[in-house]
């Protein structure tokens, strides 16, 4: 599979109070919550534009996946797989973060 590239996202894109404004409806929300909002901001950035979006709008915007997929112009299965693997990415990134931080 080819990936397309992506271009540099930056952390002042993201609006003021985004982390007060995440819904709880479940374990991954959750996740999110409890992550620190700077590092939140940091990890966002290593991410490509198509994840971020993604993850934007479900988490700030609320939107189900297949109101992801219509936003984005793309399948609800490729919606679903760009949100799994853009918490899987954010979780890599604070498990690094973690394990630094314990070093």
């Amino acid at each position: 599979m080819r990936r397309r590239g992506h271009g540099e996202v930056t952390a002042s894109g993201l609006p003021e109070g985004f982390m007060e404004n995440l819904p709880a409806t479940g374990s991954d929300d959750d996740l999110i919550r409890a992550m620190d909002a700077d590092l939140l901001l940091a990890a966002m950035d290593a991410l490509g534009t198509q994840t971020r979006e993604a993850l934007l709008l479900r988490y700030r915007e609320g939107c189900s996946v297949k109101d992801i997929a219509e936003a984005l112009g793309i399948s609800v299965s490729a919606a679903k797989v760009r949100l799994s693997r853009g918490l899987d990415r954010l979780r890599e990134l604070f498990d690094a973060a973690a394990k630094e931080a314990a070093a």
